[in-house]
């Protein structure tokens, strides 16, 4: 897969990209913490986490995030996905690492679009392949590759035809717990789905409506906890995207609740100096400060958003 272009400082964008994405709500502050529920323990880390570097324009830039299904555990991911699921016995759908070679090699092929690809235990939903922040489903990882290759019989069938996440779907969570990536990884991520199940219990959320799931590398280890939250589109939302995402880093199990509650119920992007970026939507963030003391507002714009 080709490298991908990070965030960066854009000018106001024009009418028509205004017309595509939608420009989300910012909070600078965090709530409150963990007044629903018993805080999962920090753990400490291996590795030191970085503090230091601003997080700001560091999420990949991307289209399409695929999410594979594995019943391979996490412990047992090799440091890339193909090798886990070609070499490891019990993965969620055979043969897969083939086709995860194809599907980057067929994103490889089209040049306006960038491929994201990564292992969800436990699976999302048993062995589909979800791609976000588009909403889509496939049955498997076979119709996934035909869908990134264009071809006809999918882009007119399948996926023409309803094929869609699911509308009791209202915001997926992934946390990289990526272990044998990375080590901090391995060690953050656990306590930060943990707390995520436990938040979302207090507050009598199904898990069908909230899925929470760990996922393999999503860049940036230094920053563990990685969180991606994908929540879907306001109804009457113009956009080809069912959903919107947005990366936070640095992530521990004190600042969860405060994601639950702006992010994944609210449909704000918190910043606090943990905000890395935002998919399929924009936020303004210019004149900000970091931190999490009260928002302070400048005369600068800065419009934050992937670039492809």
């Amino acid at each position: 897969m080709r490298p991908l272009r990070h965030l960066r400082h854009l000018p106001h964008p024009s009418n028509h990209l205004r017309r595509q994405l939608t420009t989300l709500p910012l909070t600078a502050t965090f709530p409150p913490n963990c007044n629903a529920c018993t805080c999962q323990p920090t753990p400490a880390t291996s590795s030191p986490i970085d503090h230091e570097t601003p997080l700001r324009h560091s999420a990949p830039a991307y289209t399409h995030h695929l999410l594979i299904p594995s019943k391979v555990p996490p412990q047992k991911w090799g440091s890339k996905i193909e090798s886990t699921f070609a070499d490891t016995p019990g993965p969620a759908i055979p043969g897969i690492g083939a086709h995860v070679a194809g599907l980057k090699a067929a994103f490889r092929g089209r040049p306006n679009e960038v491929g994201l690809i990564t292992a969800v235990c436990p699976p999302v939903n048993q062995n589909e392949v979800w791609a976000l922040p588009a909403g889509r489903r496939f049955s498997g990882i076979e119709t996934a590759q035909k869908w990134a290759e264009g071809k006809e019989e999918v882009e007119t069938g399948a996926l023409q035809k309803g094929n869609r996440i699911p509308d009791s779907v209202d915001a997926v969570v992934l946390v990289c717990v990526h272990g044998t990536r990375d080590a901090r990884c391995g060690e953050m991520g656990p306590p930060l789905i943990q707390q995520f199940e436990d938040v979302l219990a207090a507050k009598e959320v199904p898990k069908e409506k909230v899925v929470v799931a760990g996922c393999s590398h999503l860049s940036g280890h230094k920053w563990a906890g990685n969180v991606v939250v994908y929540r879907r589109h306001e109804q009457g939302t113009e956009t080809e995207n069912d959903f919107w995402g947005v990366w936070y880093g640095r992530i521990t199990p004190k600042e969860v609740e405060a994601i639950v509650m702006e992010t994944v119920e609210n449909g704000r992007v918190l910043d606090a100096g943990l905000l890395r970026g935002v998919v399929a939507a924009e936020v303004e963030v210019g004149g900000w400060t970091g931190g999490k003391g009260p928002a302070k507002r400048g005369s600068s714009r800065e419009i934050l958003r992937a670039e492809i």
